[in-house]
């Protein structure tokens, strides 16, 4: 049943807003954004934008939950056209490893609104931003359980026993969340994931480039030194 006229404007609206929002921040940077600068672009009063947004950071939030979103769903794009015709999930893990530095690269604005400097003023919702903000690291988390499954890694010692502090937050982290993993698979995921994003967050910053030369040869090296000291089967590969 098609949607009624004005909730086909109001959503057509709410978008404009957003977009005009991610134009200012690769412009301006997070920190830049205002309720004022956003209507004036679209020929709005401020008063009226408050009809999509209750505020400022209720956008903010909204783009952020957006932009987590889409990174989810890039990953798990790159791991499910994989599937489709190959059913090692070493390959699945590493298309999403690729894809990961691919939406960074295609999409830096909202990569940096997620992962970049905190904005001023503003504080995240947790019960809104971390269901989206766990995604990524739930694909992750689940590619490399699916490896250990299928017998196409195994996880190296240091890796199953985690320093204590660790071990009692994530078990914790698990109970609150609900997740279905092992120790072990929680720790490998978070020991991996600081790899692939710290390459990737330097190359968004303009630092490694310089240093390193080819990035993309220095992430496809660096992916496959990852995932050999994790123990993943690199004849899968």
């Amino acid at each position: 049943m098609p949607r009624p006229v004005n909730e086909v404007e109001r959503e057509a609206t709410t978008q404009a807003i957003k977009q005009v929002a991610r134009r200012l921040m690769a412009e301006k940077g997070a920190a830049g954004l205002s309720v004022r600068a956003i209507a004036r672009e679209l020929g709005m009063t401020a008063p009226a934008l408050y009809h999509y947004f209750a505020n400022l950071d209720a956008l903010i939030t909204a783009l952020i939950v957006d932009a987590f979103n889409a990174l989810a769903d890039a990953l798990e794009d790159a791991r499910d056209t994989v599937a489709v015709a190959d059913q090692s999930a070493a390959r699945q893990m590493w298309a999403a490893t690729m894809a990961y530095r691919q939406y960074a690269l295609d999409y830096p604005t909202d990569f940096q609104l997620i992962y970049g400097s905190p904005i001023p003023g503003y504080k995240a919702p947790g019960e809104v931003t971390i269901p989206a903000s766990s995604r990524t690291l739930i694909v992750f988390a689940g590619l490399i359980q699916a490896m250990v499954a299928t017998g196409e890694m195994t996880i190296p010692d240091h890796y199953t026993r985690p320093p204590t502090p660790i071990a009692e937050h994530l078990h914790a982290l698990q109970d609150e969340g609900g997740y279905d993993l092992t120790l072990e698979v929680a720790y490998a995921t978070f020991s991996a994931w600081p790899r692939i994003h710290g390459i990737v967050m330097l190359e968004l910053f303009q630092h490694i480039g310089p240093v390193i030369g080819d990035v993309d040869t220095f992430y496809t090296h660096q992916m496959r030194t990852l995932f050999a000291e994790m123990g993943v089967d690199m004849t899968a590969l």
